[in-house]
């Protein structure tokens, strides 16, 4: 077990990642690992790397602003990790995942505010993949964006994206995100692909998809997009998609609302 704290008003800035893998532990159960923060403190990569990759481990993280990675913020593998009362900003990554890479990974996220994230290719703000999860609550993700218009490939998730996995929202909100590259977008605010997806009382707002220039590409889902891969399963409860482009749902999810 490793603990971190980092005193409030402090900011600790990195000239690289910090890297925590708990592969080579002896332990039969994964490392506890938990880093926290008071009243201010931050971790800043300046632009020079990621800030936090987390592997094998659990992780529980609280009480901090992560700030500023050019390889994606946070990226997590294997792990079992919790995120509260945490600020993830400024981050951009030339992959998938601006602010967080979730990858075979079971991941909470309470009060968690992603803001102003860019990826190159899918999830401005996060991209869940590889059969991971992830639950939401009283978070927020917005000014985030996906895709390269520099590109003709067709990116998608300006706020999320998942494939694969399960994700689970609740009293979350995500605004003014953009999916798009110069051959279009897909799910400017939030983009599924064979993800079983529950939404209670979460709101998308003034979110976008398309190309980059009128006339070339095209964009679906401003708000959300939902893939055509069979077995998606979707069940929104008070959800609210507005002044969004539009909201596209192939045919072949099963949907439930109440």
């Amino acid at each position: 077990r490793a603990n971190i704290r980092i005193p409030a008003q402090t900011t600790i800035n990195l000239t690289s990642a910090l890297e925590v893998d708990g592969s080579l532990a002896a332990e039969a159960e994964l490392p506890v690992i938990n880093i926290s923060g008071g009243g201010g403190a931050a971790i800043d990569a300046q632009g020079r790397s990621g800030v936090l990759f987390a592997s094998r481990v659990s992780l529980y993280v609280r009480g901090l602003r992560i700030a500023n990675g050019n390889q994606g913020c946070v990226r997590l593998y294997r792990t079992l990790a919790r995120f509260e009362d945490v600020s993830v900003e400024g981050c951009k990554t030339p992959g998938n995942g601006g602010g967080f890479f979730i990858e075979h990974s079971d991941v909470a996220f309470e009060r968690v505010l992603i803001r102003h994230c860019v990826a190159a290719q899918n999830g401005g703000g996060v991209f869940l993949t590889g059969r991971g999860s992830l639950v939401a609550l009283h978070s927020s993700i917005a000014h985030c964006s996906a895709g390269s218009f520099e590109e003709s490939a067709v990116y998608v998730g300006g706020g999320l994206a998942a494939q694969y996995s399960a994700l689970f929202m609740a009293h979350t909100n995500i605004t003014e995100c953009r999916g798009g590259s110069a051959g279009g977008g897909v799910g400017g605010g939030v983009s599924l692909t064979s993800t079983y997806s529950r939404l209670k009382s979460v709101k998308i707002a003034r979110c976008s998809a398309g190309a980059a220039t009128a006339g070339i590409g095209g964009g679906f889902g401003g708000g959300l997009f939902v893939g055509s891969t069979a077995g998606d399963r979707m069940n929104f409860s008070r959800a609210n998609v507005s002044h969004s482009y539009w909201l596209e749902v192939s045919p072949s999810p099963s949907c439930a609302a109440t």
